[in-house]
């Protein structure tokens, strides 16, 4: 059994939303479910562009039972595309409203995401009883490893470049 069947499912439809419906297949037509975590889907296969992995997605799986209105992908003012997903309307709304601050391949440049792996190296080096001056230098590693992150930063490598939603179908 899979960690998606595992998953301790919580239900996320947006009905207070006006245009919300069930996704009920009626007459021989197909209806598709919205899909805004990933669990219509098989779930989801990383977490913000790849910089975590499954292990932060915390305790629930949401999962939303509406109607899917349309297709929709997220891009931003760099290019960087993600793929397609089912929507309805509530999710929609939402997600432009409050879930679409950060582009994950803008915030976590493959740069970025070098250094991070380096400083949580450093911060797994360190064991009970090491000397006070072992303890500095790793220290030292960190503050310039972090000098480099600051550096990433101020040559707008790593930024904040808000998403959007555009509807592909």
């Amino acid at each position: 059994m899979g960690w998606l069947e595992r998953a301790d499912t919580r239900d996320n439809t947006p009905w207070w939303v006006p245009g919300v419906e069930l996704a009920r297949p009626s007459g021989g037509v197909l209806v598709r479910t919205c899909d805004p975590f990933g669990y219509e889907s098989g779930g989801p296969k990383h977490l913000e562009g790849g910089f975590y992995d499954l292990s932060a997605l915390g305790p629930h799986l949401w999962q939303c039972t509406a109607r899917a209105d349309a297709r929709y992908r997220y891009t931003c003012r760099c290019g960087h595309r993600g793929k397609e997903a089912w929507l309805c309307v509530g999710h929609v709304q939402s997600i432009t409203a409050r879930m679409s601050g950060v582009c994950p391949p803008c915030a976590h440049p493959p740069a970025e995401i070098e250094l991070q792996a380096q400083m949580h190296a450093v911060r797994q080096s360190a064991r009970p009883g090491m000397a006070a001056t072992e303890l500095m230098g790793l220290e030292g590693k960190l503050w310039l490893l972090q000098e480099k992150l600051d550096e990433l930063v101020e040559r707008g490598l790593v930024h904040r470049c808000r998403v959007r939603l555009v509807e592909v179908s």
